[in-house]
């Protein structure tokens, strides 16, 4: 049977929205090839995505998660900013609150980065990466003084930075401390 163009390539459409609704990887991400799709497309399917998670675990809330969210959204809305710490015993929901948190930002079409102290903790954040990484902050954090990250102001990275609505760092108490200053102090643009 031969298959055209057109045939192989909404095959290849139809494997990417597995993928990104599974990993929130695009193909070309993961070393494939890419469908040929209008990248407004693309954007469409993952703003789809994050709203109907909203949509669906928004009520799932319980009273204290519930209060959690509205604040962090209100200082958000607001453009308060601040630091907020979320700290619960386990299976209390605070994952379940940070993936609301990050879809209801995404949802709207801004941005919210996803980081985490440790990569186990980042694999349960939806785009979630280790600081370390995605900061580029240097590996001995003891010896430096006054680490900064390695991240230049004309940068990708430093334009995310720069248009996020939420940076939400899972496990930061787990990281050194000079790590949460360098982003604090802006050293990271």
């Amino acid at each position: 049977m031969d298959y055209t163009p057109e045939i192989y390539n909404e095959a290849l459409i139809a494997i990417e929205d597995l993928c990104l609704m599974m990993a929130s990887k695009a193909l070309a991400q993961l070393g494939m090839t890419a469908p040929n799709r209008d990248i407004h497309d693309l954007f469409n399917k993952d703003l789809e995505r994050e709203q109907q998670f909203v949509r669906n675990n928004e009520p799932r809330l319980n009273i204290n998660q519930r209060t959690v969210y509205d604040q962090k959204l209100r200082a958000i809305e607001e453009q308060h900013g601040g630091l907020f710490f979320f700290d619960a015993a386990g299976g209390t929901g605070k994952t379940f609150v940070i993936s609301i948190s990050l879809a209801t930002i995404r949802a709207q079409g801004r941005i919210a980065l996803a980081l985490a102290s440790s990569g186990i903790a980042a694999t349960l954040l939806d785009g979630g990466r280790t600081a370390q990484s995605a900061l580029k902050l240097p590996l001995n954090m003891k010896a430096d003084d006054n680490p900064t990250c390695n991240i230049s102001k004309r940068s990708a990275m430093a334009r995310v930075l720069q248009q996020c609505s939420l940076i939400v760092w899972d496990e930061c108490t787990m990281a050194n401390k000079k790590s949460l200053e360098a982003l604090n102090h802006k050293h990271c643009l």
